[in-house]
């Protein structure tokens, strides 16, 4: 964790994300606690998050001590709960900033909007008229969403955008 600290006084805007298996053999509830404490202290930008399941001829596949799978459904539960919440918290300091944004893929709900993301990995979604994917655009962010922030092409303040 001081890693972290030292990045992030170095860089406020540095963000985080990580991968997490829960429920690998032999997880205690403490390890589990020790996990939620983790992700509280460095606030990760986006969780992938993965439940344990045995793989045939994998040396996991053979370990005692397996984390009964309704365990492993309440820690997962628990786990992306506290995960969206603090990447919410940790979007909403960005609302009104003016970053730049790498365009990357037209969304596939609704091709109206372009979604990309910032230098520290924040995705944002855009509408998606005059833009490619590809392209480094000046962006307003304006609206932070459960899946993300929403912004708006800046023309004007590519200057400013940070």
């Amino acid at each position: 964790l001081e890693t972290v600290d030292r990045l992030k006084s170095a860089h406020p805007d540095f963000t985080f994300t990580t991968d997490i298996i829960v429920g690998f053999p032999g997880e205690t509830d403490y390890d589990f606690a020790e996990t939620l404490d983790v992700m509280n202290e460095v606030a990760f930008a986006k969780v992938h998050m993965f439940p344990y399941s045995d793989r045939e001829r994998t040396r996991a596949n053979l370990y005692p001590n397996k984390v009964p799978t309704d365990v492993i459904k309440q820690r997962k539960a628990a786990l992306m709960q506290q995960a969206e919440a603090q990447s919410f918290r940790l979007r909403e300091a960005y609302v009104g900033r003016r970053m730049w944004v790498l365009t990357e893929s037209l969304d596939s709900q609704d091709p109206e909007w372009i979604t990309g993301h910032t230098d520290n990995f924040l995705r944002v979604k855009l509408p998606a008229e005059g833009l490619e994917p590809n392209e480094l655009v000046a962006v307003e962010l304006i609206e932070n969403q459960p899946d993300g922030l929403l912004g708006r092409v800046c023309s004007a303040c590519q200057e400013k955008a940070s």
